[in-house]
């Protein structure tokens, strides 16, 4: 099948075209919104992130405030956020990498 042959395929007049379409057809016309999708719970997941991060900087300035402090408490935290900053960094590459702003 050539790929002039493959877009007229794609392009459905009425319902029962794309009905009768197969497979391969109705695949290709969701894939943008798959796409879109995964981008979407890539942003969500890289806003996550952030937002423990913004609780891991908390959770350290209380502890370091505590009386007696505990180094425990302190180094725990302190590598949460060291944590969460590096998969942080990992998503935004990925994010990069699978979908390149154009």
């Amino acid at each position: 099948m050539s790929e002039e042959e493959k877009k007229e395929n794609v392009i459905c007049k009425t319902y029962s075209d794309f009905l009768k379409a197969g497979k391969e057809v109705v695949d290709a016309v969701k894939l943008p919104f798959k796409v879109r999708s995964a981008k979407n719970d890539l942003a969500g997941e890289i806003i996550d992130l952030e937002g423990q991060i913004a609780e891991n900087e908390l959770t350290i300035i209380n502890a370091k405030s505590e009386h007696p402090f505990n180094m425990e408490n302190i180094l725990e935290a302190i590598d949460d956020k060291a944590i969460n900053e590096r998969k942080l960094d990992q998503a935004k590459e990925l994010m990069e990498e699978l979908f390149p702003n154009k």
